[in-house]
């Protein structure tokens, strides 16, 4: 049985006098006013949540709309393909890097090298195995690194042989990589 005002009443001997003594009592006082806070910061919460529920729909929606082929029309690169600026691209400059835009940037980087998507596949025996040439993030020791997966074992080597650095570090290192992969295509067609 729930405990409302009125299984109270029913419960407590002396009725609905005894409720009404208790409420104008400081402890009564007390208890509601108490009560009364819970409501509020229930309610608070309720809006904030919805206010952030309606810019993530908003920040969605602009996402989609966003989605464009890549700027770079660079002969050669396979990075004409369609992706998310806002995944691979921050506003501001001192934004956090998340391993979201570390995996985007990833991605990027093995479209542009032709090289698989995915570190492992399954094969028809039901063992994973290694892709090589793919690109991917290590974490490890507290950081990040780009690795480049070597043999079919799964032997990988350090890319930019930074080992494991903070996000923005690698970051920064991972759109020079880019930019010279675009260098490198351009000088190999000039």
């Amino acid at each position: 049985m729930t405990d409302t005002p009125q299984s109270r009443y029913k419960r407590s001997p002396k009725g609905k006098a005894s409720a009404r003594k208790y409420a104008t009592s400081p402890q009564g006082i007390e208890a509601r006013k108490a009560a009364q806070a819970r409501y509020r910061k229930t309610q608070r919460g309720i809006e904030v949540r919805r206010k952030a529920q309606a810019a993530y729909r908003q920040r969605k929606k602009l996402q989609q709309s966003a989605t464009t082929e890549c700027q770079h029309s660079v002969p050669g690169l396979s990075c004409s393909r369609q992706y998310n600026n806002a995944a691979t691209t921050r506003e501001n400059d001192m934004d956090r890097i998340t391993d979201k835009h570390l995996e985007a940037l990833c991605a990027r980087i093995n479209r542009m090298t032709q090289s698989p998507q995915e570190a492992y596949t399954k094969g028809d025996d039901g063992k994973y195995h290694a892709n090589i040439g793919n690109y991917h993030i290590s974490h490890a020791y507290g950081g990040v690194c780009l690795h480049r997966m070597q043999n079919e074992a799964g032997g990988a080597s350090d890319v930019l042989r930074c080992g494991h650095v903070p996000k923005r570090k690698l970051w920064d290192m991972m759109h020079a990589y880019v930019s010279g992969l675009y260098d490198a295509v351009r000088a190999k067609g000039e």
